[in-house]
């Protein structure tokens, strides 16, 4: 596996070089096509896109196909980019060893099961992106669940989160051919036995993702418009996190962390109405003044405002009401509180969500229901079925 990985790069980019400097006919061919669509866009990067996707995830030209043309490229553009892609790929394919071959298979197995679990025709609607899966955006997951010092500061802590990911890891709530996700309580840590919880995603027994998790009985009606999946974490290929943004209830626009997207891709990507279960984690929370309002372009008061600096679809600052609160243990000294919190998203609606803080990401001393509240939180949700 170490040799396999280091040679992958280096041939990644010895097709870059080929694709940008030898190969100048093949891009010329379909460069007319391609730019008339999408002028921003240098053709090549389509043939680099899809033969990486043929060498380094495995996945089959029709599929590579269907996602360029999600990319607004026509099926005659795209079928050029997959003509040429599938050249190179033949000739890299034909100077692998025995082991490459067989890792090379392994990794195109992966994938039909992966693929498997689609429809047979699949009709994507939302608009589809990538983004790097950041150090610091996991951190401040986990920090808004554990305690953001905590995280930093006591080795306590992660080892309580980490023994929490691997008893979620082993109990499976969902799965597919390829991925599982698990979920787990605080209990055995010392904590209470009941939300939050820790979800662990694993793929071919590999533990891939770790993901606070706050169930509710909230049910929300949401259209999606698109979805920013995050690069896969495993060797596989397969895509197991994504932030969606859509609107809720016909009414505003929203943006989660789908905690079941590793077994779920597929509704999100052909389904575009869905019923959700939307909940939240603060990052922090403070108590609301007229002097620290938040303020559209306009200069309107909101409650709800995208955190721009993160660049992320789910994080967001707030401003909403208590109408509930529940202390809750994490495990030992730490602890938090579930909040039912109202939020006013335009002039005539609001958005009523769960949502949980640490009380050591609390800048306030206390907390009572009818309290008006500000901070920065992040979205997460799961399918709870078809409207």
């Amino acid at each position: 596996m170490g040799i396999y990985t280091l040679i992958l790069p280096i041939l990644f980019l010895i097709i870059r070089l080929i694709i940008r400097n030898q190969n100048r006919q093949a891009i010329n061919e379909i460069k007319e096509t391609v730019v008339a669509l999408r002028p921003s866009q240098d053709p090549s990067d389509y043939l680099i896109m899809a033969t990486n996707s043929m060498i380094n995830r495995g996945q089959h030209p029709d599929y590579i196909k269907k996602s360029l043309m999600v990319k607004k490229l026509s099926e005659e553009a795209a079928t050029a980019v997959i003509d040429k892609a599938r050249g190179i790929y033949e000739k890299w394919e034909s100077g692998l060893s025995p082991e490459e071959r067989l890792r090379h298979d392994e990794r195109v197995k992966n994938f039909d099961a992966a693929v498997s679990e689609l429809p047979e025709e699949v009709t994507i609607n939302p608009s589809i992106y990538r983004f790097s899966k950041m150090a610091h955006t996991v951190l401040n997951y986990r920090g808004s669940l554990i305690g953001h010092a905590n995280l930093r500061q006591r080795q306590t802590a992660k080892e309580k989160l980490y023994i929490v990911a691997a008893r979620a890891s082993a109990a499976p709530v969902k799965s597919n051919k390829i991925a599982e996700v698990g979920e787990a309580s605080f209990k055995e840590a010392g904590g209470d036995d009941l939300a939050p919880f820790v979800r662990a995603i694993t793929v071919k027994d590999t533990t891939t993702g770790i993901l606070p998790y706050l169930p509710t009985e909230i049910l929300t009606a949401f259209e999606t418009k698109k979805i920013g999946e995050w690069k896969p974490a495993n060797d596989v290929g397969y895509v197991t996190e994504a932030e969606i943004l859509g609107t809720v209830n016909g009414a505003f626009e929203v943006g989660f962390m789908a905690t079941d997207y590793a077994i779920n891709q597929h509704i999100y990507k052909t389904q575009s109405t869905l019923k959700m279960r939307l909940s939240a984690f603060l990052f922090s929370v403070a108590e609301w003044s007229v002097d620290n309002d938040l303020l559209d372009r306009a200069g309107n008061s909101i409650g709800f405002l995208l955190d721009k600096e993160e660049s992320r679809l789910s994080n967001y600052h707030f401003v909403g009401k208590i109408l509930q609160l529940k202390p809750v243990k994490i495990y030992n000294e730490n602890y938090g509180h579930l909040i039912k919190l109202e939020i006013a998203m335009t002039e005539n609606n609001s958005f009523v969500i769960d949502v949980f803080v640490n009380n050591e990401n609390m800048k306030l001393n206390q907390m009572t229901i009818g309290m008006t509240i500000r901070g920065g939180l992040w979205m997460q949700g799961e399918i709870a079925g078809n409207l």
